[in-house]
């Protein structure tokens, strides 16, 4: 049965999600109104002040409690959380990440939706991830989110040689 949340969670979910991106200088948050269509948070990447045309998509989720997360690895950042994710419309041509966060002590979780994957000598593709295994938001975390993208961006287009 799924957890009936008070309005204010998923505004203060939000509100975390914010506060982690904007850590970075090089990022532009625009909230996302209207109708909930699995995407909360647009983020545009820029260098040097200018913007690059680089984005990428961000759906937000609470959860009361960190009791609702569960520790199956051996790896200590890596967590399995069920949550209720939106249909997310394939054509979305950009990557989109899942945070997650606990009400009770603001724990922020992560989670590729649609993974920007990079390979050597290979096009950039997306791939959508429909495991239940997230990593722990941190600041480090979040470089290697932003530098994903980057590398994603830079090889969209690379024919293989």
């Amino acid at each position: 049965m799924e957890d009936k949340k008070a309005w204010y969670l998923g505004e203060r979910a939000e509100q975390l999600a914010i506060v982690y991106l904007s850590r970075r200088n090089d990022l532009v948050i625009t909230r996302q109104t209207g109708r909930d269509l699995g995407l909360d948070l647009m983020v545009t990447l820029t260098k040097d002040g200018q913007y690059t045309g680089r984005v990428f998509g961000v759906e937000v989720k609470a959860l009361r409690s960190h009791k609702q997360v569960r520790q199956d690895s051996s790896d200590e950042d890596e967590f399995q959380i069920e949550v209720r994710q939106m249909g997310i419309p394939k054509e979305i041509p950009f990557p989109l990440c899942l945070f997650v966060f606990t009400m009770d002590n603001d724990e922020g979780f992560y989670k590729w939706i649609k993974s920007p994957i990079f390979e050597l000598n290979k096009p950039s593709t997306l791939v959508i991830d429909e495991t239940k295994t997230f990593r722990r938001l941190s600041d480090q975390a979040l470089d290697d989110i932003i530098e994903q993208i980057n590398n994603w961006y830079e090889n969209r287009f690379k024919i293989p040689a």
